[in-house]
């Protein structure tokens, strides 16, 4: 399958790098993967995931959760979520941890991410225990450094040095397009080469790079990265086992997700799109 870039008035391009397929979660079905933790590295992780939306969030069902970690507890995870309500109608993208009642960070983007026809690629980078607080929790949405803000009501806080994250604790659950507490809260579009690296702040270019031709950000093979002990790679490539881990190690359940959640990503064309005075690349399925 060609993998093409386009942009206005500048041809089409190869990539090198064909990302084969994506998983579709819907909230009214229920879909959701999940998996019980182990203990492992809390402090340094990377999180990378690439993401196309295909409703958003709203009254009726405002937080789109798209990773979580932690326990039963609302006051227990780490997690992100896109959130759109009465109160924040704009549907940005929220990251939290939260630790037995103490919240270490609390943020959100200062754009707005509503093209449910473009995907996004989102890396959360978080080491606590680097000794310059803005270096501890790093957010990248199609390559570019975030400058995460507060939120009515909450001040935007960097993790304290050295503090756990609910990542990698065990006895919590990890869940991959539902939150943590129950399972709840689910997000509505597709995923793509989502991974987890354990004990390492990975950079954003081990996940992707702009091409040199059009400026669009693009993904690379991430196969050959060092995930660590309880790190992961989903690239759902097994229809029959969406929630397999292709590095090996301890796969995800799936819950109400069946093999025609498959999608074949087909990125016919790659193109550049402004939207909410963003850059985002659309990858039409």
């Amino acid at each position: 399958m060609a993998f093409l870039t386009q942009a206005a008035n500048r041809g089409s391009i190869s990539t090198g790098y064909e990302v084969g397929n994506s998983c579709k979660f819907e909230h009214d079905n229920g879909e959701s993967l999940y998996k019980d933790q182990v203990q492992g590295t809390q402090t340094t992780w990377t999180f990378s995931t690439w993401l196309k939306r295909t409703a958003l969030s709203d009254s009726s069902h405002s937080y789109h959760h798209v990773w979580a970690a932690g326990s039963g507890s609302s006051d227990n995870g780490t997690k992100f979520y896109f959130r759109g309500d009465s109160s924040y109608p704009e549907n940005r993208i929220f990251f939290y941890m939260d630790n037995g009642g103490t919240q270490y960070l609390h943020g959100a983007t200062s754009q707005s991410f509503r093209d449910t026809s473009a995907w996004y690629h989102i890396v959360w980078a978080v080491d606590t225990t680097q000794s310059t607080a803005s270096d501890r929790s790093k957010v990248y949405i199609n390559g570019e450094l975030q400058t995460l803000v507060g939120v009515p009501g909450a001040a935007f806080t960097n993790p304290p040095q050295n503090s756990s994250t609910r990542v990698n604790d065990n006895g919590g659950v990890m869940y991959v397009g539902a939150q943590n507490q129950n399972g709840g809260n689910r997000f509505r579009g597709y995923l793509a080469e989502t991974v987890l690296i354990d004990g390492s702040q990975l950079d954003v270019t081990d996940f992707g790079e702009f091409d040199s031709d059009t400026g669009i950000w693009i993904p690379k093979d991430v196969s050959g990265l060092s995930f660590g002990t309880r790190g992961f790679y989903l690239d759902y490539s097994d229809a029959s086992n969406l929630g397999n881990d292709a590095d090996g190690s301890t796969e995800f359940t799936e819950s109400n997700i069946a093999a025609d959640d498959q999608a074949t990503v087909s990125y016919t064309h790659l193109r550049a799109h402004e939207t909410d005075s963003y850059l985002v690349c659309r990858l039409l399925l």
